[in-house]
């Protein structure tokens, strides 16, 4: 069996009274792990050759969605797992170049 190397995408939802500094739901997140083929097509949106991207049906239950945004600043990150608040993240372009090296170095 080959092993291949791949990516997790993690969100939490804001809480409430975080003051200057936002803390985060970490012990309730969403975790979402890429297949080879959808790290080359998420390399490909952050590149600019696609604006936009979905994979639908990860997870255990098959209830996991990640969509992904360029919205002419910055990416829209959405993670959403049924029955969950989903976690969106607006991420500015040049904070997604280490995604991109990472992805790389995957």
């Amino acid at each position: 069996m080959e092993r291949k190397h791949t990516i997790n995408i993690e969100g939490a939802v804001a809480l409430a009274g975080g003051g200057a500094r936002k803390t985060f739901d970490w012990s309730n997140k969403i975790v979402l792990q890429l297949t080879v083929q959808e790290a080359y097509q998420l390399l490909a949106l952050l590149e600019n050759k696609i604006r936009s991207l979905r994979f639908d049906g990860h997870g255990r239950e098959h209830d996991k969605s990640l969509q992904i945004e360029f919205q002419d600043s910055h990416y829209y990150f959405r993670l959403i797992q049924r029955g969950r608040v989903a976690v969106a993240v607006p991420v500015r372009a040049v904070d997604a170049i280490p995604f991109q090296s990472l992805l790389y170095k995957q």
